[in-house]
């Protein structure tokens, strides 16, 4: 306010406070940069001092001004100016085309007009009060209708203030984007991969010359982007206003991201103001994505998917008669017709009980209307094998009988996902054909649906021949409507995301679809606007697969349908359920903490014991000798004691990296290659936060060992692989991830070994959750280990063990000091002669003696 002496470069002591943790958090010395018109002092912090303000959780200050920032109207918007640049992406679905109904968000409007117009559209789309509407369609549009207004709050939680952009040139012919750096600096210009559109193929002729290869960006840092904190795609709008001119906002639009850098195209005037500090708002995904599920949920509700007359009760069908049936061959010469069981036992050999099961049940729905099934096991147990049996069944077999299922769609909530269900599917079909080349002649037609926001670089390259691409363009080019009547296609196989493209919302291209059955599979992961998502494509039946104590879905709705819930939650319990029980994957060794903390008795293993032993580690040179069995253990756990920082001063949730954990993951993967316990196919890493895993990439880089997996628990839900290593990266409690169902899924990748690398003490406290039972699992089989030269992390610690141990002594010293230790009529009783008999005290009304009182 002007009262305090600050000028340029002074030196300021500040001590953090934080409601959760207490105070005494980090005192670090800033230095203040500048200050504004208004009298707030922007402030940067020296090297060191970063350093202890980045290892601690306390949240940036940002003022209550700058938060509604966004909220005020500026006086210019400017977009990308570029005609046939914005009309190119508007062709090929990467940004929405215009309609004749109000559009929420467009590259012109200002992200003030964007919220005014997202509440006026989506109020005028609910049904008067006065109509009567059936109680579970009214619970779906209001989880996607509240889903949206929550993601434009956590978008605003998002919001990036004073940071700096950069200019960059993409190399379209290289596929390579560069920094352009600034006169005079010396840090290191940033490049890598591009994996967006070619920008070129947009550009007005007379503006492109014979050997232009490159086109000019801007560069932005968003830490939070490899954790999707904002979760942008291409086409997602990026609104800026320059610190010291406010009332001019700026709309760009990503094209691509690499690691935290975010690729921009952006108007002329804003590539003028480049190396400015900016304030930054990310805009949400409203027509490629609510819009969508809005329309898709009116479509869905044409077959009754949202009323109370889901999955009739029917009796159990008869699975041995089933396999013993016939399906009649492309003629009737000799040899007889093949067997059901036969057929399947073709496609994949082994299939259990339960999963012909499955397959039977969903086989008997054929003829009926809303008919659904629910297939739910561990992880481990073949979810996503018996859907791609049941998807090739269905379409290579069932058609044969004159069933009404036209066309088979398989869908879940991940694109890559997507992909491996894809091969799988192609794999059993051509199987079946090797063995029964009477019964199928032709070869099982299936096409790849994918949205031309999703960069082709992400794709599994064995999935690109069953997709459509534009060559010219280098990106996926989405179904044409109407083209589904004359197609031969009878697999689909999509993203939830994606679906919509097939229908477009509109009943006569959903009927021309034909869709008469519809495989969900991880519908756990799926939202409620996900499974509508799919269902628009108004199929006759429904298969949903899940687990649902593996991941839930990334965009949770609100109310009763909302919140935690996904699509196995409320479609499920409707179902026809199947329960798979028998583990494939892992060794016994690895079943038991999820046996004890989630399945009990549905999870059996069954793996056969040769395949999937523990390796011996009695060779390796990186641990201290192992306690106890640790050398055939099937779990360890390695105490490793490092700090974890915050990647940037902007990232936000558990974004932090561990350095001495990312080497300690290194020197083990160098140890197990070098030994030849495991070979490079045979490792993964799987780290709680992403920041991390471009740590450990870079380690791995480093030391030959490229071609080791490494991602995050999203990145392996659905993969498994012979050794394991988790990095947990927190070496606090608060910063460790301990959620449930992230914890087992990443316990449950493996299938020989799981190494897990962390601060044992906090593994090992109450505070961390289902980790701390791991660590009692590994403590009584004394499976604890530590690097050899370091130390475990256990007993009275190194420096920054005790220093936790001194904030906790602190924050509690805090609290008792400000809160008090009990009510506050026995902190400052107002009669102390009563309060002491009442506390077992000396009787005493002397004033002098006061016993009871406690002096702030």
């Amino acid at each position: 306010d002007g009262e305090a002496k600050i000028g340029r470069g002074t030196e300021v002591a500040l001590s953090f406070w934080n409601e959760e943790s207490g105070f005494g958090v980090v005192v670090a010395a800033v230095r203040v940069a500048g200050r504004t018109t208004s009298g707030e002092a922007s402030i940067s912090s020296s090297r060191a001092a970063a350093a202890g303000t980045l290892s601690s959780e306390a949240d940036l200050y940002v003022s209550e001004r700058l938060k509604r920032l966004f909220r005020r109207p500026p006086s210019a918007v400017l977009g990308v100016e570029s005609v046939s640049l914005v009309s190119g992406l508007i062709g090929l679905g990467i940004l929405p085309a215009p309609r004749p109904a109000p559009m929420i968000s467009t590259p012109f409007k200002s992200a003030a007009d964007v919220e005014s117009n997202l509440f006026a559209i989506r109020l005028g789309s609910l049904p008067p009060l006065t109509l009567p509407e059936d109680q579970h369609r009214l619970e779906v549009r209001r989880a996607v209708l509240m889903r949206e207004a929550i993601e434009v709050r956590d978008r605003g939680a998002l919001e990036m203030f004073s940071v700096k952009i950069s200019a960059g040139v993409v190399d379209l012919r290289r596929r390579r984007y560069r920094e352009l750096a600034d006169e005079g600096t010396d840090s290191e210009p940033r490049e890598g991969p591009y994996a967006g559109p070619d920008l070129l193929a947009f550009r007005s002729q007379h503006n492109l010359s014979s050997t232009m290869s490159s086109h000019d960006v801007i560069l932005l840092d968003v830490p939070g982007l490899p954790e999707k904190e904002p979760d942008l795609r291409m086409g997602s709008l990026v609104y800026l206003r320059q610190a010291k001119r406010e009332n001019t906002e700026f709309v760009a639009i990503a094209v691509a991201s690499h690691a935290s850098v975010l690729i921009l195209l952006g108007p002329d005037a804003l590539f003028k103001q480049v190396g400015l500090a900016f304030h930054v708002k990310f805009g949400v995904d409203h027509e490629h994505y609510y819009e969508r599920v809005h329309m898709s949920i009116q479509l869905a509700d044409l077959d009754g998917w949202f009323g109370s007359g889901l999955g009739p009760s029917r009796p159990e069908t008869n699975l041995r008669a089933f396999l013993e049936s016939e399906v009649p061959a492309d003629s009737g010469e000799a040899p007889p017709p093949p067997k059901v069981g036969e057929m399947l036992a073709a496609m994949q050999e082994g299939l259990n009980e339960a999963q012909l099961r499955t397959v039977c049940e969903v086989t008997s729905l054929k003829g009926q209307e809303k008919g659904l099934v629910c297939c739910t096991g561990p992880a481990g147990t073949g979810k996503s094998l018996t859907a791609a049996v049941v998807a090739t069944f269905a379409a290579m077999v069932q058609q044969r009988e004159g069933a009404s299922w036209n066309r088979v769609l398989v869908t879940t909530p991940e694109e890559y996902t997507a992909d491996l269900l894809a091969l799988a599917i192609r794999d059993r079909a051509r199987a079946l054909r090797r063995a029964f080349p009477r019964a199928f002649g032709q070869e099982l037609e299936i096409v790849r649906i994918n949205d031309s926001t999703r960069p082709v670089a992400h794709a599994a390259p064995d999935v690109l021949p069953l997709c459509d691409l534009d060559e010219r363009c280098g990106v996926f080019q989405p179904p044409h409507p109407g083209t589904w009547k004359a197609s031969g296609a009878r697999v689909i196989v999509s993203s939830c995301r994606s679906c919509f493209l097939l229908h477009r919302g509109q009943p006569e291209l959903a009927r021309d679809l034909g869709v008469g059955l519809l495989v969900i599979d991880e519908a756990g992961q799926a939202g409620i606007s996900d499974v509508v998502a799919a269902l628009g494509s108004r199929p006759s039946s429904v298969l949903v697969l899940g687990d649902e104590h593996q991941l839930g879905p990334s965009r949770e709705g609100s109310g009763e349908w909302g919140d935690q819930r996904s699509g196995l939650d409320c479609w499920g319990p409707s179902a026809c359920r199947v329960t798979l029980k028998r583990n494939y994957r892992s060794n016994a060794g690895l079943l038991e903490v999820p046996k004890q903390l989630f399945y009990g008795d549905d999870l059996d293993a069954v793996a056969p014991a040769s395949q999937v032993a523990p390796p011996d580690l009695g060779a390796l040179d990186v641990f201290d000798a192992p306690q106890g069995d640790g050398v055939g253990a099937s779990v360890l756990t390695v105490g490793v004691p490092g700090r974890h920082s915050r990647s940037s001063v902007w990232a936000k949730g558990r974004s932090c990296v561990n350095a001495a954990e990312a080497e300690a993951v290194r020197d083990i993967c160098v140890d197990l290659c070098m030994k030849r316990i495991a070979t490079t196919e045979m490792v993964s890493v799987i780290s709680l936060s992403r920041a991390q895993v471009q740590r450990i990439r870079s380690e791995l880089r480093a030391a030959g060992l490229a071609q080791i997996r490494c991602g995050t628990v999203d990145d392996f839900q659905g993969q498994e692989s012979e050794v394991v290593l988790i990095s947990c990266v927190g070496s606090s409690a608060k910063a460790l991830d301990t959620s449930k169902k992230r914890f087992n899924v990443a316990i449950t990748r493996a299938r020989r070994l799981l190494i897990v690398v962390g601060s044992l003490p906090v593994l090992r406290s109450k505070d961390a959750g289902p980790w701390h039972d791991l660590c009692e699992a590994c403590r009584d089989r004394g499976s604890f280990l530590a690097m050899r030269g370091g130390d475990a992390g256990e007993g009275e610690g190194g420096e920054g063990e005790e220093r936790e141990s001194a904030m906790t002594r602190i924050e509690g010293m805090a609290r008792s000091a400000l809160l008090g230790a009990g009510n506050i009529n026995t902190i400052f009783p107002k009669t102390l002669y009563e309060t002491n008999l009442e506390l077992g005290w000396a009787a005493t009304d002397d004033d002098a003696n006061l016993p009871s009182r406690i002096e702030l």
